[in-house]
């Protein structure tokens, strides 16, 4: 049996990357707001800076946990995959039921 495998650490980084992209349209909707006229004086920048700062420290401990209880073991006849941060799920893949691989 194999040791257990984990995936590259770039990995801690998809949720922080992927609640970015979602936030685009509505950065996008905000700054338009602002070029129309309102000023960007009334808004509290140390509120927003902190609360910016709390979100990205979260998205990076998610991904943390994620990364670090992802992992994977290559079997003789299987691949066994244990996942989960709050919920643990254990996939196993035998090799009889792979067609093909990339």
């Amino acid at each position: 049996m194999n040791e257990p495998t984990r995936l590259h650490r770039l990995f801690i980084l998809f949720p922080l990357v992927g609640s970015v992209k979602s936030l685009i349209p509505i950065a996008a909707l905000v700054s338009i707001k602002f070029l129309n006229g309102k000023s960007l004086r009334d808004i509290p920048w140390y509120w927003l800076s902190a609360a910016i700062v709390i979100l990205v420290s979260l998205l990076l401990l998610y991904g943390y946990l994620k990364w670090k209880r992802f992992v994977y073991t290559l079997e003789e006849d299987k691949i066994l995959i244990r996942r989960g941060v709050l919920f643990r799920e254990e996939l196993s893949i035998y090799t009889g039921r792979i067609h093909s691989m990339n």
